[in-house]
């Protein structure tokens, strides 16, 4: 028969044989956790995107049959007053056969880091540049107003990618011929340069390693 070996026997024969891989694992789980922790501790002080968009234009309001579909532009600096708050202006330029529009915005930011991302949303309040190639021409500028956010991806300490930033756009459009309310879709993705960080629990901003 078999000789059974009595419970605490057992319990120490698995920690001695196993001891040094549970402590390793414990290591690394610190190391990972502090890691971690540390990134999402601080967001940068400065940022500055650029890249593509893309706009579904309330182009019916204007009396087209159809949404138009615009491509252009997305320019925005931003500078954060402190952890999770700051104020961005915006620049956008959106091109179409029969449309082109351009928005100058500006407003606060909100953001939230976590891990290697950062979140943030946005309300801008600003200027809307609409010219419609109906007989001659017509172009007039209006209020804007743009809320939306999206979420930043690291890819070295200088530099993110823009996965995303969705942005419901309102324009009022008043002019000889139109006198509407617009409600626009935009998409842009891009790069985001950034320089020095705030950091979380009073830490002095610190300039990031290129």
């Amino acid at each position: 028969m078999k000789k059974e070996l009595p419970l605490n026997a057992g319990v120490h024969a698995f920690l001695r044989r196993h001891t040094s891989k549970v402590i390793l694992l414990l290591i690394l789980l610190r190391i990972t956790a502090l890691s971690s922790l540390s990134v999402a501790q601080q967001i940068p002080r400065v940022q500055v995107f650029g890249g593509y968009s893309y706009t579904r234009f309330d182009s019916p309001t204007l009396g087209f049959a159809n949404p138009s579909n615009l491509n252009g532009f997305n320019i925005s600096p931003a500078f954060n007053l402190a952890y999770g708050f700051g104020v961005k202006v915006e620049l956008t330029g959106q091109y179409g056969p029969k449309v082109n529009l351009r928005d100058l915005t500006v407003g606060p930011q909100f953001l939230y880091s976590r891990g290697r991302t950062l979140f943030f949303a946005h309300a801008l309040f600003g200027d809307s540049r609409s010219f419609v190639r109906v007989g001659t021409g017509e172009g007039d500028t209006a209020r804007a107003i743009v809320l939306g956010g999206g979420l930043d991806l690291d890819v070295s300490p200088r530099f993110a990618f823009r996965a995303v930033q969705v942005d419901y756009v309102q324009d009022y459009v008043h002019t000889t011929l139109f006198s509407t309310t617009q409600n626009n879709v935009r998409i842009s993705t891009g790069l985001v340069y950034r320089w020095h960080t705030i950091r979380r629990r009073g830490h002095k901003p610190t300039l990031s390693s290129p």
